[in-house]
């Protein structure tokens, strides 16, 4: 990272840490304009909050998503 030096092997993993620096948030919630700094966490604000999203494909992570919600 040129701002505070941390390195990483994968060039995604870098591109979502810089988002912490500048503030970045360009993916928005369809429902209810909410931003996010990844389409992960839009993708489970979508399935939380609005009910949206295949639960088969989220099969697997299930208990953790829940205990998400609730957060």
């Amino acid at each position: 990272c040129n701002t505070c030096g941390k390195s990483f092997r994968r060039s995604d993993s870098l591109k979502y840490h810089t988002a912490s620096h500048t503030g970045e948030r360009p993916f928005i919630c369809a429902h209810c304009a909410k931003s996010f700094k990844n389409q992960r966490d839009l993708k489970m604000h979508e399935k939380c909050v609005h009910g949206e999203g295949n639960s088969t494909q989220f099969k697997h992570f299930t208990k953790i998503m829940d205990l998400l919600c609730r957060i």
